[in-house]
């Protein structure tokens, strides 16, 4: 698709994907605006839902919150934040252009203080309500927006508002309409103008960012300060030229080596956390795509975490500039200055055949992301680049559908399967928890006789007795519990997934303890009408569920370890 201006950024959450950019300043007659489209599908194209016009400011980057309620767009020294009001589900459903959309300016906020030619350069989002920004005063910041604060006699900071030569204090807050944003943390381990930010999609408190130092930091986002120091552009360029030694440039005569101006351009975590995809780039020659994984699960020392190299492959014999990965962590896709796009595996960096478009760019692609789609063979992704082009692109081929299919066959069994059983675990203990808790907290009137009787008066199909009641009840909580457990395995990834488990079943084992120190819930059966004391039941019952908590969790600690890339 044709645009009537260079587009300079692209963002994408949930359904929508934006794009911004125009001619700048200059009389050129090419508008600077921000356009938003609902997401192509496999049917339909793009679809222009709204657009705002940015007068003589060229927007130069945006980023969409997770939530697709906020908009924020770098202007400047300036964060342009955009609120968003959209009903995804009525544009899928055929009604076209009608579709209620919104966007509407909420405050502007400067976040770049830079003596000389300040200016915004990277924003993305933690979670829906909090940003990070960077740009060339090499400072990054964390901003908290509120959108439903009183502002009533709040004045904006001086410094936030744009007054000249003043620089914020953490605390400072800019005021728009009913809402306000909070300067909240500066990381300040950076020494030159920022590349990119960010963040673990899983955790939110992982963030990479770059500079143009050629230096890429990894910190946690409530430190504000780095933890890791082996992520060195001299290690990843001495791996890289290990391995591709044709990519080392020459050396010229009466030096002892060459002089590599390689720069972190791209930094992006997986989907799942468990690995960081950086692009090497030079100004000439080839660009380099590296995975890094943590060396241990967690970090231990204080001071370093440190990441090593798993794999490492040639993005193009040019500079590369955007890199974006797949919703499901599987495809790695990178951007040159020419407009060339590749296409790699996640497991190895081993390239994965695009399938050509009718319609390709011919200049630098200036922004591209990955789309929701439901082939499990096949992705889409959106490209943005300089030469006015927003296009769609499908990722598939014949071997790599095939051992993607494969693979998330045999991993979909594999989770299925750990899934199922742990449910029942949870399922199991919570069926025992909610039938001894219901006796206990009526002991005169149900499950008189024996644990048994009420499995008797389903089966004999007197359902109306309480027995019956609470055992249809514990029966059905059961299920609920054990079908929540499985749904959660499915939909994260296997290790969270029983760590959850691992979570319910302690609140189970706190439940159990409940009832056994309980004076008014002590649980007396009786069989054949000879009164039995079952005083030690509740705790055999607490310490039951408490290894079983135990357990899960130690299960999660060893899957991590085992499962981790």
């Amino acid at each position: 698709m044709q645009v009537s201006y260079p587009i300079l950024g692209l963002g994408q959450a949930q359904d929508l994907v934006a794009i911004c950019g125009g001619g700048g300043s200059a009389r050129t007659g090419v508008k600077n605006t921000v356009d938003v489209y609902a997401c192509p599908t496999a049917s339909n194209g793009y679809q222009l839902l709204g657009s705002v016009d940015t007068g003589t400011e060229l927007a130069s980057g945006l980023a969409i919150s997770p939530d697709s309620t906020l908009l924020a767009v770098s202007i400047n020294a300036a964060c342009w934040l955009y609120g968003i009001k959209y009903d995804g589900a009525k544009a899928t459903s055929g009604k076209g252009s009608s579709t209620p959309f919104e966007i509407e300016l909420l405050v502007k906020i400067r976040t770049d203080f830079a003596a000389n030619e300040a200016g915004q350069s990277s924003v993305c989002f933690v979670g829906n309500r909090m940003m990070l920004t960077g740009g060339d005063d090499s400072v990054v910041r964390t901003w908290a927006i509120d959108l439903n604060a009183n502002t009533k006699n709040q004045e904006s900071s001086p410094a936030l508002a744009g007054a000249p030569d003043m620089t914020p204090n953490i605390g400072d807050v800019v005021v728009g309409k009913n809402m306000q944003v909070t300067l909240v943390a500066e990381f300040k381990g950076h020494t030159k103008r920022i590349k990119q930010i960010h963040v673990d999609p899983f955790s939110r408190h992982l963030v990479v960012s770059s500079d143009e130092a050629a230096s890429c930091h990894i910190w946690w986002l409530h430190e504000q300060q780095a933890i890791c120091f082996s992520m060195s552009q001299e290690k990843a360029l001495e791996e890289s030229f290990k391995q591709f030694p044709k990519s080392r440039p020459p050396v010229p005569k009466g030096m002892k080596s060459a002089i590599c101006k390689h720069q972190f351009r791209c930094v992006r975590f997986a989907p799942n956390g468990q690995f960081l995809i950086t692009v090497l780039s030079p100004p000439r020659g080839d660009a380099f795509l590296i995975k890094w994984v943590p060396s241990t699960t967690s970090q231990i020392d204080s001071s370093s975490w440190p990441w090593t190299i798993a794999a490492i492959a040639v993005a193009g014999n040019e500079p590369v500039g955007s890199c974006c990965i797949s919703n499901d962590g599987q495809i790695v896709a990178t951007a040159t200055a020419s407009g060339e796009i590749q296409t790699f595996s996640s497991q190895n960096l081993a390239k994965v055949v695009r399938r050509k478009q009718p319609e390709e760019h011919t200049f630098a692609v200036t922004g591209m992301a990955f789309v929701p789609t439901d082939n499990s063979t096949a992705y889409r992704m959106c490209t943005a680049g300089a030469d006015k082009r927003l296009l769609i692109h499908t990722v598939e081929s014949t071997l790599a559908a095939s051992s993607i299919t494969l693979s998330s066959l045999l991993s979909t069994s594999v989770r299925f399967l750990i899934s199922s059983g742990f449910g029942g675990v949870v399922g199991a203990i919570v069926f025992l928890v909610g039938l001894v808790y219901s006796h206990a907290s009526y002991p005169s009137e149900i499950l008189l006789d024996h644990p048994l009787r009420g499995w008797y008066d389903v089966l004999a199909y007197e359902l109306q007795t309480p027995d019956a009641n609470a055992t249809l009840l514990a029966i059905s909580i059961a299920s609920i519990a054990a079908i929540v457990s499985l749904w959660v395995c499915m939909k994260t990834s296997v290790v969270h997934g029983l760590f959850f488990n691992g979570l319910a079943l302690f609140g189970l084992s706190i439940t159990s303890l409940y009832i056994a120190v309980e004076p008014g819930m002590a649980v007396n059966w009786s069989l054949d009408h000879v009164s039995l004391s079952s005083d030690l039941l509740e705790y055999k019952l607490a310490i039951v569920s408490g290894i079983a908590c135990v357990l899960v969790l130690i299960a999660h600690a060893f899957l991590v370890l085992l499962l981790r890339p």
